[in-house]
């Protein structure tokens, strides 16, 4: 009898991100976007929730970018935006006249390792044992490099971010 097994995931790390103020909407989209696409991510399509109440627009956006170190790793890295009690704002950005939004931006981050994502070694009882065996003890060292490489791709997305919002309070656009 074979028997049904599935890719081990891990959720590894988590780092959260807020900001109130003026932004663009579509400048945080690109950021996003490019800093993994530069890295060689994969996206899949996002899932987008809009509501709108009175004066005010509310958006939700998840976006899964993946990437393979090797053919028995993944990366997995989850991107939540959040725009809350956002309206369109006139101000001065780079020099003209702009439509830019202004309210609550809420980033979160999750991390997620998953080890046989091909379920190359699922195919009995025996090989899923001896892949867990091998996975823990003898590949561990190995195993935790990968671990911390993608702690470290979540940092650098979240400082990168951090950094992008820090500016924008700095230049403090005003409606």
């Amino acid at each position: 009898m074979k028997g049904v097994f599935l890719a081990e995931k891990r959720k590894i790390v988590k780092k959260e991100i807020s900001y109130e103020g003026v932004f663009d909407s579509k400048e945080i989209y690109s950021l996003i976007y490019d800093w993994f696409f530069k890295r060689m991510y994969i996206a899949e399509e996002p899932v987008v929730e809009e509501v709108v109440k009175k004066d005010k627009k509310y958006i939700f956006w998840e976006t899964e970018f993946s990437r393979s170190p090797n053919e028995y790793v993944k990366f997995n890295i989850v991107v939540d935006v959040f725009f809350n009690d956002m309206k369109e704002v006139k101000v001065k950005y780079k020099g003209r006249e702009a439509v830019l939004k202004e309210g609550k931006v809420k980033i979160e981050i999750e991390g997620e390792f998953i080890t046989d994502f091909e379920s190359k070694y699922e195919g009995n009882a025996l090989s899923w044992y001896f892949r867990i065996i091998f996975e823990k003890f003898l590949f561990r060292p190995e195993m935790d490099e990968y671990q911390e490489e993608l702690k470290d791709e979540v940092r650098n997305i979240y400082m990168y971010l951090k950094r992008y919002f820090n500016l924008q309070r700095d230049i403090g656009i005003k409606p």
